[in-house]
């Protein structure tokens, strides 16, 4: 037989997975060959780098025949990969199943998700769920917090909007932060961005309010502030408010799509605290 399928890959995958596969297996079936059966899993990591990772995992598979272990760095993310090989699918399953209970007890909460949906989705997924909103106060980042949210169809539903604060007047004038704040601490300060969350928050009415400001650079940075430095915070239910600081010197655009994605990651905490209360 000769089979033709469509060139593009969102066409071609999903029916050569749901319809091509199931029927050459059910063929070679027949035959009496012997086919191999695949198991499959994607952990979805933000915050360790894949060899931090990988020695977090050391000897994960010894001991289950047929399983591997593999990563693909998907910035700012990294994927971790477990395939189970075997005759048998429901052997292979339950190899999986036992390899995933490794999996979440040694990252831990490192494992915001788990298949095809990235973080912009966990997060509103979680917010859906939660009954919860979002609002988003973005300095260096400069929007794109709300363009990873917006992405996501039906977002409109838990994402209320946000303010872009490039300039200090307009992190006064929109989010309400204080003009001593800026002028004792500056704009890149623990201080101005908890400001910036809890004003958004109020501002919009919403569950939770995120903040971020930093030096994304090529320029600006300083000795005690070099290019790469970043505050976040999150304002939430139940006076939860949390901060982050990070410093990771790179690329302009490297640095703001991390500062969004740890941006997320907190609110993924603070959903939880929303949960919890």
């Amino acid at each position: 037989p000769v089979i033709c399928l469509p060139g593009p890959p969102r066409e071609l995958v999903p029916i050569f997975d749901d319809e091509l596969v199931p029927r050459i297996t059910e063929v070679r079936e027949a035959r009496g060959e012997k086919v191999e059966r695949i198991a499959r899993r994607i952990y979805r990591v933000f915050g360790r780098g894949e060899s931090q990772i990988a020695a977090m995992l050391e000897g994960l598979c010894e001991g289950s025949p047929g399983a591997s272990l593999h990563f693909q760095v998907k910035f700012p993310e990294t994927l971790v990969k477990v395939v189970v090989r075997s005759g048998d699918a429901a052997r292979a399953e339950a190899i999986l199943g036992d390899i995933d209970a490794q999996v979440r007890e040694r990252l831990g909460p490192l494992v915001y998700g788990v298949g095809d949906a990235a973080l912009p989705v966990v997060v509103g997924q979680r917010l859906r769920d939660a009954g919860m909103s979002l609002a988003t106060a973005e300095s260096c980042t400069g929007g794109l917090i709300g363009s990873l949210l917006t992405e996501v169809p039906g977002s409109s539903e838990y994402y209320l909007g946000g303010a872009v604060t490039y300039a200090n007047e307009e992190k006064q004038r929109q989010v309400g932060v204080k003009r001593e704040t800026l002028e004792k601490f500056g704009a890149v300060s623990e201080e101005c961005v908890s400001e910036m969350a809890r004003g958004i928050r109020e501002g919009s009415g919403a569950d939770i309010g995120v903040a971020v400001s930093g030096i994304a650079g090529p320029s600006g940075g300083t000795a005690e502030k070099p290019v790469g430095t970043v505050w976040l915070a999150v304002s939430g239910p139940g006076d939860h408010h949390s901060t982050r600081h990070i410093c990771w010197p790179s690329s302009r655009a490297q640095i703001r799509k991390m500062s969004s994605f740890a941006a997320l990651s907190l609110v993924l905490r603070a959903i939880g605290k929303g949960d919890e209360s």
